[in-house]
């Protein structure tokens, strides 16, 4: 018998991904939630983007979409992590490496908005 080791791996994600992490987020969010892949396309062409995901044997399991605001301040888009592989540590490496892209680019302020929630965090 052989064991077949998975393959892990964070990256930049592209337009070229767009379809991937369109289901992907139709997979984890209420339908009152999701984004169309308009809005997805629009994210992921956005000149501020700063945006990440996880393939886990050629196949995207999580990602995470930031944006650079024009004020310099980073806003957490969203952040999808494929329910069966969720409690994996997926969506704190994904946050680590966007606090690091965001860091890139000088962002200091980190929002965080969930419907009427928002979240403000001080990267220092």
């Amino acid at each position: 018998m052989t064991t077949r080791q998975l393959e892990i791996i964070l990256q930049p994600m592209l337009i070229e991904d767009l379809e991937a992490c369109w289901e992907l987020d139709q997979r984890c969010f209420p339908l009152s939630e999701v984004y169309d892949r308009d809005m997805v396309r629009y994210l992921l062409l956005h000149q501020g983007r700063v945006c990440y995901k996880i393939n886990r044997s050629d196949k995207m399991v999580g990602f995470v979409i930031g944006l650079v605001q024009e004020d310099g301040t980073g806003h957490v888009i969203s952040l999808a992590i494929a329910p069966e592989v969720r409690s994996r540590g997926y969506g704190r490496w994904l946050m680590e490496r966007l606090e690091s892209g965001f860091r890139l680019r000088n962002v200091i302020t980190l929002r965080l908005e969930r419907n009427i929630i928002l979240m403000v965090v001080m990267l220092i």
